[in-house]
């Protein structure tokens, strides 16, 4: 829309005759084709990149989520506690009960068994 009406307003203002939307000269035809084209290109970029600044900042909510977890999955603390806690935070679109369903098939090592096991080794 903005493309077309700045197009426009390049006929309107600009060329003969003026304040009109006439065109007399083919080389204004050109010049308005262009500047539409120009514009819904411009208008396609910046669509694609609110559409990409979306996605990078819901992966950048669920790296924070995933970076909790592993620091207090390290610390010991018991996982289904942490999404008791921390499942309504998901930015992936599922709710609380789906996120503890989906983790609960997880088998998550407890740390003092991962310690134990790397003593061993």
């Amino acid at each position: 829309m903005t493309a077309l009406v700045s197009a426009m307003s390049l006929n309107f203002f600009l060329t003969v005759p003026y304040l009109t939307l006439a065109i007399e000269k083919p080389d204004d035809v050109v010049a308005f084709f262009a500047l539409a084209g120009c514009g819904l290109i411009a208008a396609w970029f910046g669509k694609r990149r609110a559409g990409l600044s979306e996605v990078v900042s819901r992966a950048g909510t669920e790296l924070d989520v995933l970076k909790r977890l592993v620091d207090q999955l390290t610390a010991g603390f018991p996982w289904m506690r942490f999404l008791a806690t921390y499942g309504r935070a998901s930015a992936s679109g599922r709710s609380c009960c789906e996120t503890r369903a989906a983790a609960s098939s997880v088998q998550f090592p407890s740390a003092r068994h991962r310690r134990r096991s790397q003593r061993l080794s």
